[in-house]
């Protein structure tokens, strides 16, 4: 029994049982508030916006091929990140979107900024240069001071 139209080659399959609609319910559950948060902080606090991408993001996992569904929590959580931050690259797309830290200033040049961009904003490292106004290179040399900061701050 289908439940609706196939969306991106795929065939809907969770909620063609009671099993299927507790096993999505439980994916909400486990991952929605991760989602809300990545939607909420690239939506600088919109929640309509977030609400928006929390919405996009379930129902494409809804119509998911069932072998990504059955995967652990960690590979779960990993698909869903990527899922999230694609969906936030639509629902916001760099060129409408100039980036502000939390005090709404615009972003300067710094690791915190380019950690921030390229992985909760999900923008590429591409964009992250152009938004910032670096060179790709620098974008890359500050990703990975930010990533060994991250390091030594949870070691330490």
């Amino acid at each position: 029994m289908k439940t609706g139209k196939p969306h991106n080659g795929h065939s809907p399959h969770l909620l063609t049982s009671v099993d299927g609609r507790e096993q999505f319910a439980g994916l909400y559950r486990k991952f929605g508030s991760s989602i809300m948060g990545m939607a909420t902080r690239a939506a600088r606090n919109d929640p309509r916006t977030a609400e928006d991408i929390l919405h996009k993001v379930m129902l494409q996992l809804f119509y998911m091929p069932a072998a990504v569904n059955e995967a652990n929590d960690s590979a779960m959580f990993r698909h869903i990140a990527t899922l999230t931050r694609a969906v936030i690259r639509e629902a916001i797309p760099p060129a409408l979107a100039k980036p502000f830290d939390g005090n709404g200033a615009h972003f300067t040049a710094s690791p915190e900024s380019v950690l921030e961009l390229a992985h909760d904003r999900g923008y590429t490292l591409t964009d992250t240069a152009e938004l910032l106004n670096i060179s790709l290179e620098q974008t890359k040399t500050l990703l990975k001071t930010a990533m060994n900061n991250l390091k030594m701050s949870q070691h330490g």
